[in-house]
């Protein structure tokens, strides 16, 4: 082999990893775009939803008694304060 095509394989080899180089740096900032990163955080999260939504009926389905104590409370917690307003009043010295 001559020194000339030693170079020019050579050459070759290097404009072959340089555009494999380019084609994976590529590919890595695809992945790594911010709306890449929302859209399969997002999948991600509804996927988990979804888990717990089907384990939850599986729950209630079990535990029916204790699937409805566990409702009851959640909404005594989430409607206590506007309830407390609405029957004892805002204005009231008495409702602190």
């Amino acid at each position: 082999m001559s020194d000339e095509t030693e170079i020019n394989d050579a050459r070759a080899k290097a404009d072959a990893a340089r555009a494999d180089m380019f084609a994976v740096l590529g590919e890595l900032q695809r992945r790594a775009a911010p709306a890449t990163l929302v859209r399969d955080g997002v999948e991600a999260v509804k996927e988990k939803a979804g888990d717990a939504a089907t384990e939850a009926r599986r729950f209630a389905r079990r535990r029916p008694l204790i699937a409805a104590g566990a409702v009851a409370a959640a909404t005594a917690a989430v409607a206590w304060f506007p309830l407390r307003r609405l029957f004892v009043g805002k204005g009231n010295p008495d409702a602190d």
